[in-house]
């Protein structure tokens, strides 16, 4: 596990560190830190044909040497690991905490890492949460505790938009996204959408899987569900089993349309005929 070849580097840990890659740390092995140790472990496990990559996150220490979280500056922790093919598993090993502690982490681990990215084919990329800035801050906070988190199932109805006057005969669509506001995964979330006085195409779905803070878009289509009516209808919105909105619908019989529509061409038309008579009368008197 690299004991004997690395001596780890604190100097390094609260300063603006350069990655150095597994050839480079074998001719200066007091200049590692955790990123060498990870890096030499997976190409040497490379080389003998273990599949391995490397993990970039958080590992909570009571050992402030160990610490990856400096009160100034978000410093991570880097640690490798190698697939087993007989328990078709991905198994955590960190050669920098047993180098600095002297604990063996390689036959057991702990619980204390928290992956944040995993780097495989691209050695840099995704950048883990830290990374992404350009000033050198603290910003990353993580407080272990010893109770279970509470779940938190929040889902709401945002980005509504659909016709609210309709006529019967004709179909219409809207469209509204479910964003899951709560701290945990949400997989298969039944919607329903339901219409009084209405139909509904599709009015039973199933959104596969929301992350949290993560939004999905719905459409569907409606129409009238009754014909030469005028009366006022609805669409409720039910997610999770639960009301999240409902909107008033004003349903007009496609026969009042043609009516309101043919009057207003007479109107038009009327009121061209008027304008046109008054001015070959200004006209005429005009002669």
């Amino acid at each position: 596990m690299l004991p004997t070849l690395f001596s780890m580097d604190y100097n390094k840990i609260n300063s603006k560190n350069t990655r150095l890659g597994a050839d480079y740390v074998m001719s200066h092995p007091n200049e590692a830190v955790c990123l060498e140790f990870s890096d030499l472990f997976v190409a040497i496990a490379r080389e003998k044909g273990i599949y391995s990559r490397e993990i970039e996150g958080y590992g909570f220490s009571l050992d402030p040497k160990l610490q990856p979280i400096s009160l100034s500056s978000d410093v991570l922790h880097a640690w490798p690991e190698y697939f087993d093919p007989v328990t078709q598993n991905w198994v955590s090993v960190d050669p920098t905490w047993e180098n600095t502690s002297g604990i063996d982490y390689f036959s057991s681990f702990d619980l204390n890492h928290i992956v944040f990215s995993i780097h495989g084919q691209n050695p840099d990329y995704p950048l883990p949460a830290g990374m992404y800035k350009t000033d050198n801050t603290h910003d990353i906070s993580i407080k272990p505790v010893v109770d279970l988190p509470e779940e938190k199932k929040e889902i709401t109805v945002e980005s509504i938009n659909f016709p609210t006057t309709i006529s019967d005969g004709k179909t219409y669509q809207g469209t509204f996204t479910i964003k899951n506001n709560g701290n945990s995964y949400l997989w298969n979330i039944p919607v329903e959408i339901d219409g009084e006085s209405l139909a509904i195409t599709k009015k039973n779905l199933i959104v596969s899987e929301l992350a949290p803070m993560e939004t999905s878009t719905v459409i569907f289509n409606y129409q009238s569900g009754v014909n030469n009516k005028i009366l006022k209808g609805s669409i409720k919105i039910n997610v999770l089993n639960k009301q999240l909105f409902i909107q008033s619908v004003n349903i007009i019989p496609h026969i009042y349309t043609l009516l309101i529509n043919g009057l207003g061409i007479i109107f038009g038309a009327s009121t061209l005929f008027l304008i046109f008579r008054s001015l070959s009368k200004i006209k005429h008197h005009g002669h």
